[in-house]
């Protein structure tokens, strides 16, 4: 693995583990749902960018977290058995799993918004989707709305 000096090492290995683990989960989402063709590299590199900046953080508390756990299991009356004991570990390992999931997402969607405002501003390779035309009649959603006529007449 990373060797790292220190007795920040755990953390920084956690933090950077999970920071990977969640920006390649909001690059992989794009692209399994068929997002990542309808939006631009910028927006896709920004939102995995913030899923990795926001689990970073949450991987960063995981060793404490880690070591919290285990003194509870081991100090618990009913954990005294072995299975039990695994079971509880397993437990808490599914639970840090969900909590670096929901943070990736959560960072997803805070690096769709800064994507937003760069979009909003003009940088290019941040749009989402195509523009939509704003004079065009009728519904946006209504088959052949570019060609309805007006229903209101002008005097």
């Amino acid at each position: 693995m990373i060797n790292l000096a220190g007795k920040f090492s755990p953390e920084m290995k956690a933090m950077l583990g999970v920071g990977a683990l969640t920006a390649g989960a909001s690059t992989l989402g794009n692209i399994v749902t068929g997002q990542a063709k309808d939006k631009g590299p910028g927006r896709v590199a920004l939102e995995a960018l913030g899923a990795g900046a926001l689990g970073g953080a949450l991987g960063r508390r995981l060793p404490a977290t880690n070591a919290g756990i285990m003194e509870m299991l081991e100090q618990h009356p009913m954990y005294q058995d072995p299975r039990a004991m695994m079971l509880g570990k397993r437990g808490a390992e599914a639970g840090i799993v969900a909590g670096a999931l929901g943070a990736g997402g959560l960072g997803g969607l805070l690096g769709g918004g800064v994507a937003n405002t760069g979009d909003l501003v003009g940088i290019p390779g941040l749009q989402q989707a195509a523009p939509m035309d704003p004079e065009s009649y009728g519904s946006s959603n209504s088959m052949g709305a570019r060609y309805k006529q007006p229903t209101m007449q002008y005097v």
